[in-house]
């Protein structure tokens, strides 16, 4: 399966008692001696406007991601004209350029709002909110494919195949989160709503055809998944929801095991049992060496403003400065040596947005506090690591022109 992580014997009743049970002992350092770089101001124009989500790295070190608006199309989004992009970034004398390797057009999709991510023969796949110009919100599942041919250009487009249109029937709407594969090349997703139970989906595609794997029927089971789907070692499927569960209908982690009748969900987890747990979940799930889960809410804790759950020492509240929901409206990313990246929306001394890490023995560092100038802000991006241990990642707004960038932080 995806993963080769084992699951420790620790039960989750344990971890959800150790989720924040050391704030007082974690300490928030100052920003280590980091280099912050803008890579990309996004235009508005052929390149794109407002990356919504983060960044996906090939072998070769290469950036791939989407802009919600810009490019081409009839599409508007935040008064933008275009229906969004898909582009890389990739380098070139002794800095980077970016290609657009496709412009939606509205009726093969628009609001791409998922990563891309690699599948089989290296080709892309990724998920479109909206699925035609009249913004019915229910969204596209598309593979892009590189030219057969080498191109010398950087302006090399990619041939776009829409895999599925979400909203016939029960199918579920709005895919959310990042794709996952199995090994024999199969598309796990989910949908934030629609389905059989009106609480969104996780689905399968796989030749030609799409499965739905689980519809979240109440709130008590959780529901609108806005983050996808991963692997465990035993071949179950973990997530999150942004809402349902039986605590103030503050969301859930979950697990999906496959059985000769399909497959059942368990609730892992129910938060908004304390006052510092946190409440909607908005990213995707992680696990550490051991095996526990490891996210991030974009509200609840201390100050109502999002936090890190996962088992000690690990968790933190983050701080909201006149803001309700500013925390991190996306998943985090772990390296090596068990430290942990992620970004917030909106907290921080100027509003904006953060890019954070926590060390394994508990220590909450702020790496970057973005101004919303031309540094760019609002960030919901993931963070990304290379073999060098940079750190990449995109903001939704802010740089040289108002709609966003893409930016590296090197140690």
């Amino acid at each position: 399966m995806a993963s080769s992580v084992q699951f420790s014997t620790t039960s989750s009743a344990t971890i959800a008692i150790t989720l924040f049970c050391i704030l007082a002992a974690i300490t928030s350092q100052p920003a280590q001696a980091q280099t912050f770089t803008v890579l990309h101001n996004f235009t508005g124009g052929s390149d794109g406007a407002f990356p919504l989500t983060g960044l996906t790295l090939d072998a070769s070190g290469n950036l791939y991601g989407t802009t919600a608006g810009g490019g081409r199309g009839a599409c508007r989004f935040n008064y933008v004209q275009g229906c969004g992009t898909v582009f890389k970034m990739r380098h070139q004398n002794e800095g980077w350029a970016l290609t657009s390797l496709f412009s939606f057009n509205g009726s093969d999709g628009f609001l791409p709002e998922t990563r891309v991510a690699f599948g089989p023969s290296g080709a892309l796949y990724g998920t479109t909110i909206d699925g035609s110009q009249q913004g019915i919100h229910q969204g596209t599942l598309y593979r892009l494919t590189p030219p057969a041919h080498i191109c010398g250009s950087l302006s090399c487009p990619w041939t776009l195949t829409t895999l599925h249109r979400f909203g016939s029937g029960n199918d579920g709407w709005e895919p959310l989160g990042d794709l996952t594969f199995d090994d024999a090349g199969s598309v796990y997703g989910t949908t934030l709503s629609g389905g059989g139970g009106q609480g969104g989906t996780v689905y399968k595609f796989s030749a030609g055809v799409e499965t739905i794997l689980y519809n979240f029927p109440a709130l008590n089971h959780g529901n609108d998944p806005g983050g996808g789907v991963v692997f465990d070692s035993a071949g179950n499927l973990w997530g999150a929801t942004q809402s349902g569960g039986s605590n103030s209908s503050c969301g859930v982690v979950y697990m999906l095991q496959p059985t000769q009748s399909g497959w059942t969900e368990t609730v892992v987890y129910n938060f908004g049992q304390t006052q510092t747990d946190g409440c909607g979940p908005n990213g995707e799930v992680i696990f550490d060496a051991a095996g526990h889960y490891l996210g991030t809410t974009i509200s609840g804790g201390l100050t109502d403003a999002g936090t890190l759950y996962g088992p000690s020492p690990y968790g933190w509240s983050f701080t909201s400065i006149g803001n309700i929901e500013g925390g991190p409206s996306t998943g985090l990313t772990m390296d090596s040596a068990g430290n942990v990246y992620g970004t917030t929306y909106s907290d921080g001394p100027y509003e904006e947005g953060s890019v954070f890490e926590q060390t394994p023995e508990g220590t909450f560092i702020s790496l970057h506090d973005f101004t919303g100038a031309g540094d760019g802000g609002a960030p919901r991006s993931n963070v990304i690591i290379d073999s060098n241990g940079n750190l990449y990642g995109t903001t939704a707004g802010g740089g040289a022109y108002g709609y966003g960038v893409v930016w590296e932080i090197t140690p």
